[in-house]
């Protein structure tokens, strides 16, 4: 069992830079868990440089926050356990305010691990005003901003949203979402309408529902001059989302704006009630650039797996990509891959795409897995290229509207199953907190030689928990096309909480596309070094503590090395072979930190504070 740590006092992290660092608890500004708005607006715009919200016997309760330029070069810790809910009867008058709104902001950190921001979805439903903007984390136009590890439930609008500030040509930049799980939200688990170098991985983004779109990630910018550019989605798993799974809505987009770039790799995309992946764009002059999809797995959807209105702009490229029973929904045009004109597509062709072994299926169905079409009314179709494997007893047909210049489709059937035998193994089966070696690794193996890509699915146990103790791990990952074999790194994520060695048990699911020689392994997450408790160090006594220029260390005990880690886990510190046992700190700055104790036998971790 985990012990909590409750931080009692002030606290200090240093940021690089800022000469002196200081810290708060967000419950020095007060806290009665009833209406706790202006305690948490005072604690995130106080001059701090880093901030604790810290738990309490109940949760945080608050009204909309609104920071406008107001929180920079922050962070803000939420200890775990933490919860923030909406405070009821609050937004009923503000319709485009949600819990936290950042305007202008820089240079943010938002750390959440085990923490929860819930907002209360069906009481905004109830008030049948249109909402769709009350949002849990709105940034506006921020820069340099960080968002780890919350769970993100019940908003009257996204999980989260990144755009630009209002009405202007500044997108927000730098933004980085990791290990978030984003619950029944309203309108999209997280929207973009207008940024700058975005990182969204290791998220889990389910059960979005209430009004359209309900796509678990939406791209859909409001402006001409909105920017969409390198976007990188990865490592993520979409599902249940009552419109779909990820849509790039370009129909705003022209040629004037600047070329889009996206990235979405290594994503599980399944059980959505409609379209796996959509792309729509603007028939007049559209915009140009290039939206990429790689390594992922797309099953069980209602509606097709890929869908788009696109006439010849921006390049689409879909390589290793695992489709597998979608269109489920039995219409006339619910098959894998449908691509089509816009309704105002007349004299322009549709093309540009490129299908890069492309493994599909569709073996409970007798249809086509590809339909390219323009009803007459846009000029041709060119510029398509596609390799697909097809497992279906019906066979593999396809349909291109002519007339037709510069396609190439190639087709191979697949006529049984299961098409591989496979085994897993490891080679680094250990990760540690506090350490630079933080990975744990797996490899994924097929040794029979296919061609196209494979999934390989996963079930997931252990004492360590997924997305809190390490990166939030899909369970699921393909084999590309070009390779026998995989490996995927598993991350620790380092905490403050007291806890022995936990276990990740990684076991293969039994699946028709493959028999399995080796099906499980087991991968640690260490925060110390078990061994022989050689001296006595779990009672060893570090002086003075409090520390300003020195620390001592008990003379009994001989000490071969002493790192030192700020409370971020970073290394700050390194003495090797003490023989005084006692090491000189004059040069680190005010804060909190991990002391680590290595002996021949055993480390041990202790606590301290540089004054």
């Amino acid at each position: 069992m985990k012990k909590k740590i409750f931080i009692s006092l002030l606290l200090s992290i240093v940021l690089s830079n800022y000469v002196k660092a200081t810290s708060a608890l967000a419950s020095s500004f007060g806290w009665n868990g009833v209406d706790d708005t202006q305690a948490l607006y005072n604690a995130f715009t106080s001059s701090v440089d880093t901030l604790y919200v810290d738990l309490q016997i109940d949760k945080w309760v608050s009204g909309p926050l609104i920071f406008n330029g107001s929180v920079n070069n922050k962070v803000i810790i939420f200890e775990r356990d933490v919860e923030i809910g909406a405070l009821e009867g609050a937004y009923d008058s503000f319709l485009y305010n949600g819990l936290f709104t950042f305007i202008n902001c820089t240079n943010v950190s938002l750390q959440g691990y085990g923490a929860t921001l819930k907002m209360n979805k069906q009481e905004y439903i109830n008030l049948n005003d249109n909402s769709e903007w009350r949002h849990i984390i709105a940034l506006n136009g921020c820069n340099n901003f960080e968002i780890f590890g919350f769970e993100l439930l019940d908003s009257g609008g996204d999980a989260i949203e990144i755009s630009g500030i209002w009405q202007q040509p500044i997108p927000s930049t730098n933004i980085h979402i990791k290990n978030c799980k984003i619950d029944n939200n309203y309108r999209q688990g997280i929207s973009i309408t207008s940024a700058q170098n975005v990182l969204i991985e290791h998220c889990n983004i389910s059960n979005t529902s209430g009004t359209p779109p309900a796509f678990g990630i939406d791209l859909e910018p409001d402006y001409a001059y909105d920017v969409i550019q390198n976007i990188n989605i990865k490592n993520c798993r979409i599902t249940n989302n009552e419109g779909g799974g990820i849509l790039l809505a370009f129909w705003q987009l022209d040629q004037t704006t600047n070329p889009v770039s996206v990235n979405i790799t290594d994503c599980y995309i399944g059980s959505n009630q409609n379209q796996g992946i959509v792309i729509d764009i603007n028939s007049n002059g559209p915009v140009q650039g290039y939206a990429n999809f790689e390594r992922c797995v797309i099953e069980n959807q209602q509606g097709n797996a890929i869908f788009s209105n696109k006439r010849e702009s921006l390049l689409l490229t879909f390589k290793d990509i695992v489709i597998r029973n979608v269109g489920t929904n039995g219409g006339n045009y619910d098959m894998p891959i449908f691509i089509q004109k816009q309704f105002d597509y007349t004299g322009f062709p549709l093309g540009n795409i490129i299908f890069d072994k492309i493994f599909i299926d569709d073996s409970l169905f007798d249809r086509k897995f590809l339909d390219i079409s323009h009803w007459n009314s846009s000029t041709q179709i060119e510029n398509v290229t596609g390799d697909f494997y097809i497992y279906n007893p019906n066979g593999a047909t396809y349909y291109l509207d002519p007339p037709v210049y510069n396609v190439n489709i190639t087709t191979q059937i697949l006529s049984n199953l299961p098409l591989s035998d496979i085994s897993i193994y490891t080679d680094d089966n250990t990760a540690t907190e506090f350490e630079n070696d933080n990975i744990a690794t797996f490899t994924v193996n097929r040794n029979t030689n296919i061609g196209h890509p494979l999934a390989i699915y996963f079930d997931v146990e252990g004492v360590a928990i997924n997305r809190i103790d390490y990166n939030y791990f899909s369970e699921v990952l393909v084999i590309p096309s070009n390779l026998s074999e995989t490996t995927y790194n598993i991350n620790a994520i380092s905490d403050e909480l007291t806890e022995s060695i936990e276990n990740i048990n990684l076991t293969i699911k039994q699946d028709s596309n493959y028999t399995i020689l080796n099906e499980n392994v087991q991968l640690f997450i260490e925060d110390f070094v078990a061994g022989i408790n050689e001296g006595k160090i779990d009672d060893m006594l570090v002086f003075p503590n409090p520390a300003k220029d020195f620390i001592n260390f008990d003379k009994s005990i001989s000490i071969d090395n002493v790192e030192v880690f700020d409370i971020l886990g970073q290394l700050k510190k390194s003495f090797n072979y003490l023989e005084s046992n006692r090491i000189n700190i004059p040069s680190l700055k005010k804060g909190i930190y991990i002391l680590k104790l290595n002996t021949k036998y055993k480390t041990k971790k202790i606590k301290f504070i540089k004054n």
